[in-house]
């Protein structure tokens, strides 16, 4: 899990190039696209998913995985607590495994509270749970995640 400013990737060198590269591009398509729906960069690899949602209590979604696809996620406005946990997830629903997500619960779950101009990185495997608030009061939020199927970044140079 990585998270930090997307207006300043080139701070992070520790991110790879090739990576970097499919995030500046999206960033690109995400600054001109307002409207939600799925943006595709390269057919069943890169896509962009644009939503207008609000958060739901903490305690009412469940974590996911992901086994083939980086999720970016990018907040463009409204606020979220991006739940994450450094265990195993285990796997209670599978109803959108065709979709490479795996819902599940985790014994260890923290927050981070993401702000307009913020991302958040999750690599296949890491455990996380977007979309939450943490008071009484949801939040509504205009946000991308960027997938980005993680077989790609080692084709590529």
């Amino acid at each position: 899990m990585f998270t930090g400013r997307w207006d300043n990737l080139q701070a992070y060198p520790y991110i790879k190039k090739n990576l970097k590269h499919i995030i500046q591009q999206a960033l690109k398509v995400i600054e001109e696209q307002t409207e939600p729906g799925n943006v595709v960069l390269q057919p069943d690899d890169v896509w962009i998913e644009m939503k207008h949602v609000n958060t739901d209590p903490a305690d009412g979604r469940m974590f996911e995985i992901h086994k083939q696809f980086i999720d970016v996620h990018v907040l463009l406005a409204g606020e979220e607590y991006m739940g994450f946990a450094h265990d195993e997830l285990v796997v209670e629903d599978l109803s959108l495994v065709e979709h490479d997500v795996y819902f599940g619960s985790s014994r260890e779950g923290r927050y981070v509270l993401m702000k307009p101009g913020e991302l958040a990185v999750f690599f296949p495997g890491e455990v996380h749970k977007p979309q939450c608030h943490l008071g009484e009061a949801s939040v509504s939020l205009r946000k991308a995640v960027i997938k980005i199927r993680q077989s790609i970044l080692q084709q590529e140079q």
